[in-house]
């Protein structure tokens, strides 16, 4: 697992990015369920964005990545 620490501004940009990425596999879903479970992701990635700006949320983990924000 990868290990990042950065500003609350660039964990912000960095979740941003993988929401934008996440709407295009959306967009390039091929059923129903599929586009269910994205939107799903992109719904739950949009409110860790809001948290995360806010202040509310000091860390992001996944699978493959770990970001700790370091104001």
């Amino acid at each position: 697992m990868e290990r990042h620490f950065m500003s609350r501004a660039g964990a912000v940009a960095v979740l941003i990015a993988n929401a934008d990425r996440l709407r295009h596999d959306h967009r390039e879903a091929e059923t129903s369920s599929a586009r269910t479970a994205l939107q799903t992701q992109v719904d739950h990635l949009r409110q860790l964005i809001l948290d995360v700006r806010a202040g509310r949320v000091d860390g992001v983990q996944s699978d493959r990545i770990e970001i700790i924000v370091k104001d």
